[in-house]
């Protein structure tokens, strides 16, 4: 007999955490070696027998230098010799190439990201072995530097100096002295450093970094297609197979929503497990049973350190505690990797660091060794167990690391010596002096230095009298202290509280930058903080970038997995209701907009061991009902006030998996973890009447009625939906609905039908959705395979649309007949359960959280065909249109309305649309242009959207429409060609009829633009000019000024309320020219915060801010104040790794800017930052943990960034 317990009670009999027994039994990961014991008697006490061949053999994971050399490199960092193995990086590369030759040979240039992005790699294998070899740099010369060696000259053309978070982590004169020494170098070569996001605080303190960390380019952490390069390609190399199966199960597993992991930190401990499996492999093959076998991700690094230290003798176990307890300093009470001389070494010590060395969980270099990777750290629970039983001497090595740190910075001055051996807290520590031969030669120098100096003054003390000289031993020690700790702030003092805050700003907002993909909840509250602690640039990023990041409000759960019920409101006066259930055995209730201002009304329903695992509401005799099932427990509720348990059926031990009323029938179903469904009427809900029983192959994990015909559907089984006819009673069983996916047959999870019955889904476990017409079962289904992992959940919303849930931690929304992804939301973990309920979508995840979002997402489309332009009216605001390349689309939104999608405008079958569109100023006509000359114009009506097309030939038809640009008043239309030389001007009638007006010749035509009473025309040309037309007569334009500019005009844009003209260039650059008299055009002002070619400029209709797309994928924002621009903020509007910006311009009277994607998404952002602060401060949910602002918000003691 199959034995049932729940989490909890699995937890506690394994002695681990909820979440660590949850993510064994559902196969998320394998228990790691130090946990085998636990998993074991957790298997004893299921009755179940594991052999002892699913384990790797820990011989396997032990270091053989035959096998040599490996394609993966553990966790140290590629260097120069690795280039061939070096995958994932491509783009990232490309970027850096592109700011070191924007340098234009001097200068700085910061590559920043979190610890484990890969900086080292990019920098050893990407750009000094690729890049300067045979890349777009080849013919450098270049030189490496470490952080403690900065020469200030140097032959080089170009200079790397990696880890130069280091440089911080010494006094502060050396320090400036270093910095001083980088900016000299940079005189005269482009200097390259690799900087640990963490330390941007610290770097932002010294302005000769400054304009190089305001344009830092920050290494992300890998997306899902470069993380597939670094697993697949290196084996590739040497001829070796990479499992399809192993590469999934390692993209699930690092999945950034284990927070164990952490998303930047993932990278070194997949380069481990990746070692690991090599050299356990038979040379010709990686598969997935090897990995489950090693313990997953998680275990790699303990796996491959447990190997090294299980194969030293024993009289080598404690030199190898004493090496790595040198390796490693505590800074705010988190362990941090140190360096250590090698001639520091001991004999014991050498033999041993050999070892570890060898398995690259050490590196030695440059007469010094240290912890490959801070993974180590995280996760060899041997060396966690050693640096917390070493912790007051960690400490104490630290004090005395920055006592001395203090002294050197003040000259050696006898003032910042201490009396160490006379204070308890140093005196037992350095009684052993092998602890002293341990110590860097400055800190020895340092305690040599304090023992002559107090020993003196000591033996002078001795010749008073026994009581003075007791007072004064008291006084002078606690002087000593005094003087350290102001000399301590004094340093904090002379920075200035100001800049301090202003650097936490910025570390802040580059932390929020760093994890795109993560928690937008917390996202947006880092984001706050940062915008709170001080106005900079980067925060006002941040909090604009977190804003368009679509933020949920959250409910957190006590982290026990949960799922969701909805019930729609039905009749006038009637509250829809939100319940969530979870495996503690508690259900959350909410009514209406509660969802959205408090944490809901909460029960206990049954007891914590049991847990509940299924939920359906609906109203059946004028109440609200529910029915809850789980572990031996399965119950109908009366929720129409307080909660209140109406009958209990019997299911034994059973677990119910699965219930769904029908509400026409007044009947309840459901099934149970053995496949068995019962059927029960409830004409007396008090006392539930079993109807009828039929069962299914495996554990029933969803059903569905049928909502127009006499049809249940139940999933659970493989590559297939099982049917029953139930007309009449018992139920009879009809032809399953079979499927496959890429040949296999996944399980059946989750179903939903659409509510007029036409169609029916299924998620399955491999990565899919199933859609059937339901008109037509027998017909081949459709498969939807836009997932990443296991689709939990599928619900409707209406006929058109559905929602999913998968374990890639992602809520989608689909177009119910085409399959075309409309919204992602994201969160930390994987996602159970999500439903629509008042438009707006609602999610649970496996820790318990309920997260519901806003009806209308600042994402308007997800992605698609490339879009260059969009376009909006200058009155009114009420409409957004855009074009994207397929030529056959037009989209458009009502602005007025929010922005709500309206059907498409309908593009003539035989014409040929570009991204060129404009919207008359009133509001009244849309015009796209054709890639053959031609201008397709759409009547716009309020409430209906787009009518009947108009198509009129206006231009060659060799040549398609560059831009279209629409005089501000409404009265012409001037059409640039893409593939000619030639600009027109076409007259609007009454009825949006064109008529040829001129045409005249422009080189190369850039993006025409008129002044803000349409009388002058500026056109950029290919040759690096602008030119201005006088257009006062149509019929006659006039050249009336001329001016050259520095690269490709790319982009022009004048203010609609001043004689200044925008450029953007192809350089990245932004020039604001004065035109009042255009004979005599004045270079206003260069405004150079891009990095890549700008694509187009916009002022909003005030002319105050100007925003710029940057091919870089950034778009830009600034305040015009007195004909300058000031930064506001600098976003990132990337989709993935390689996509640029496209268009950005201010709509809705400019209080948001829209920008679109070289991936066809479209999105929003605010551009007032104060109503974004009050927007995100008026979400609801529940506030920062103390351990989440530890973890989220380090260094900045909690504050109220809302006041």
């Amino acid at each position: 007999m199959r034995k049932s317990i729940s989490i909890r009670a699995a937890a506690r009999l394994a002695g681990v955490a909820p979440a660590t027994a949850q993510g064994w039994l559902n196969g998320k990961h394998m228990p790691t070696p130090a946990l085998r014991e636990n998993f074991r008697a957790l298997l004893t006490e299921l009755e179940l027998n594991v052999p002892d061949s699913m384990w790797l053999p820990d011989a396997a994971v032990t270091v053989d230098r035959t096998q040599q050399p490996a394609p993966y490199l553990g966790l140290r960092p590629y260097g120069v010799a690795d280039r061939e193995f070096f995958f994932g990086r491509a783009a990232e590369l490309d970027r850096l190439v592109d700011r070191i030759q924007q340098a234009s040979g001097r200068g700085i240039v910061i590559l920043t990201g979190p610890s484990g992005a890969g900086k080292s790699s990019l920098l050893a294998a990407g750009l000094i072995a690729e890049a300067t070899v045979d890349g777009a740099l080849a013919g450098w010369s270049v030189e490496t530097m470490t952080a403690a060696h900065i020469r200030r000259s140097s032959e080089a053309r170009l200079i790397v100096i990696d880890q130069f978070e280091d440089v911080f982590e010494t006094s502060s004169e050396q320090s400036a002295q270093l910095v001083a020494s980088v900016a000299k170098l940079a005189e005269h070569a482009v200097v390259v450093l690799g900087l640990r996001s963490d330390a941007f605080a610290a770097a932002s303190e010294y302005s000769e970094l400054a304009p190089a960390l305001e344009h830092a380019m920050l290494l992300a952490p890998m997306d899902v297609s470069q993380l597939t390069q670094v697993i697949v390609e290196p084996a590739r190399q040497l001829g070796v197979v990479v499992e399809p199966e192993l590469v999934a199960a390692l993209l699930r597993d690092v999945d950034p929503g284990d927070t164990q992991l952490g998303r930047a930190r993932v990278l070194p401990l997949l380069s481990n497990v990746l070692l690991a499996l090599w050299l356990a492999s038979d040379g010709h093959r990686l598969t997935v049973a090897d990995y489950y076998r090693a313990g997953g991700l998680a275990s790699a690094v303990e796996t491959m350190a447990e190997g090294v230290y299980d194969s030293l003798n024993p009289d080598q176990w404690e030199p190898t505690r004493l090496l790595f307890l040198q390796l490693v300093h505590v800074v705010e009470g988190l362990p941090r990797r140190t360096p250590l001389p090698l001639d520091a070494l001991g004999a014991a010590e050498t033999q041993v660091a050999s070892r570890f060395i060898a398995a690259r969980l050490l590196t030695a270099a440059t007469n010094e060794i240290w912890i490959s990777h801070d993974a180590l750290l995280m996760h060899w629970p041997r060396l966690r167990t050693w640096i917390d039983d070493s912790a007051s001497e960690l400490r104490i090595r630290e004090r005395l690391r920055q006592v001395t740190a203090v002294w050197l910075a003040n000259d050696r001055h006898p003032s910042s010596l201490l009396p160490v051996l006379q204070l308890p807290v140093f005196a037992d520590y350095l009684n052993d002096h092998d602890r002293i031969a341990r110590l860097s030669p400055d800190e020895q120098d340092f305690l040599e230095q304090s023992q002559q100096h107090f020993a003196a003054q000591l033996a002078a003390e001795r010749a008073r009298s026994s009581l003075l000289r007791r007072q004064r031993r008291l006084a002078f020690i606690t002087t000593a202290f005094a003087v350290v700790a102001a000399l301590v702030a004094g340093i904090a003092l002379f920075h200035g509280v100001q800049v301090q805050q202003a650097a936490q700003s910025r570390q802040l907002a580059y932390s929020v930058r760093a994890d795109r993909a993560g928690d937008t909840f917390i996202q947006a509250q880092v984001a706050l903080a940062a915008h709170a602690l001080s106005p900079t640039v980067e925060g006002r990023s941040a909090l604009a970038d977190a804003v368009a990041a679509d933020i949920p409000v959250r409910w957190t759960g006590g982290d026990a997995p949960g799922v969701l019920a909805v019930l729609e409101g039905g009749s006038p006066g009637e509250e829809s209701l939100l319940v969530k259930v979870d495996t503690g055995g508690e259900a959350v209730l909410w009514r209406g907009d509660e969802r959205t201002q408090n944490p809901g009304l909460k029960w206990r329903v049954t007891d914590p061991d049991s847990g509940l695992f299924a939920v359906d509401l609906t109203r059946l005799a004028g109440r609200e009902v529910a029915a809850f099932g789980g572990q031996g427990e399965m119950s109908i509720w009366d929720l129409s006030s307080q909660p209140e348990r109406l009958a209990t059926i019997d299911v034994g031990p059973l677990t119910v998996y699965s219930v769904r009323f029908n509400q026409a029938l007044g009947w309840l179903l459901i099934g149970d973890s053995d496949g068995q469904l019962r059927l029960f009427d409830l004409s007396d809900l008090a006392a539930p009447r079993e109807l009828t029983a039929f069962a299914i192959p495996g554990a029933a994990s969803g059903i569905v009625f049928d909502p127009v015909r006499p049809v249940v559907y139940v999933s659970g089984a493989a590559g297939a939906v099982h049917r029953w006819q139930i007309e009449s009673l018992p139920a009879q069983p009809m032809p399953s609905l079979i499927y496959q996916v890429d040949g296999r047959t996944p399980r059946s999870q989750t179903l939903a039908t659409s509510p007029d019955g036409s169609q029916l889904i299924a998620g399955v476990a491999g990565r899919a959705t199933v859609r059937w017409s339901l008109d037509d079962p027998a017909a081949a289904p459709i498969l939807n395979r836009q997932f990443g992992s296991w689709v939990n959940s599928v619900d409707f919303a209406g006929n058109d649309q559905y929602i999913t849930a998968d374990s890639e931690r992602r809520v989608k929304v689909f177009d119910a007949h085409t399959d075309e992804l409309l919204r992602v939301m994201s969160g930390p973990a994987i996602v159970n359960s999500a439903h629509l309920i008042d438009d707006q979508p609602v999610a649970v995840d496996a820790l318990g959280t309920v997260r519901v979002w806003q009806a209308h997402a600042p994402v308007l489309r997800v992605g698609g065909t490339q879009i260059f332009q969009t376009a909006t009216d200058r009155e009114d605001h009420r409409w957004l249109a855009a074009a994207d390349l397929s030529g056959d689309r037009m989209l458009l939104w009502d602005a007025g309305a929010g922005l709500v999608p309206l059907p498409e405008p309908v593009v003539p079958a035989e014409e040929d649309l570009v991204s060129s569109v404009v919207i008359s100023p009133d509001g009244s006509w849309l015009w796209g242009g054709t890639s053959d000359g031609k201008i397709i114009r759409w009547p716009l009506a309020a409430g209906v959207g787009a009518g009947a097309p108009v198509v009129q030939q206006v231009m060659s038809e060799t040549s398609g429409m560059h831009q279209l640009e629409i005089d501000p008043l409404g009265r012409f239309i001037v059409a640039s060609e893409y593939l000619g030389k030639q600009t027109g001007i076409f007259t609007i009638g009454a009825g949006g009829e064109l008529e040829q007006a001129s045409i005249f010749d422009t080189a190369d035509p850039q993006a025409p633009t008129l002044n803000g009473d349409g009388t002058i025309l500026a056109v950029g040309l290919g040759e690096q000019k602008v030119q201005l037309w006088s257009v006062a007569d149509l019929r006659h334009p006039e050249l009336v000024g001329t001016f050259q500019v520095t690269a490709l005009p790319a982009a022009l844009r004048y203010s609609p309320t001043d004689d200044i003209l925008a450029v953007g260039l192809g350089s990245g650059m932004v020039t604001l020219w004065s035109v009042d008299d255009p004979a005599r055009p004045e270079l206003l002002q260069s405004l150079d915060e891009g990095r890549g070619p700008i694509n187009t400029v916009s002022f909003d209709d005030e002319g105050t801010t100007l925003v710029a797309a940057v091919g870089d994928g950034a778009a830009l924002a600034w305040r015009i104040n007195s004909r300058r621009g000031e930064l506001l903020f600098s976003v990132d509007t990337r989709s993935s790794a390689s996509s640029g910006t496209y268009d950005a311009r201010p709509i809705l009277g400019g209080s948001q800017m829209v920008a679109t994607n070289r991936d066809g998404q479209i999105k929003l952002w605010p551009l007032n930052i104060e109503q974004a602060r009050q927007q995100v401060c008026g979400i609801a949910g529940t506030e920062l943990s103390d351990l989440e602002w530890s973890r989220y918000i380090v260094g900045v003691k909690r504050f109220d960034y809302c006041s």
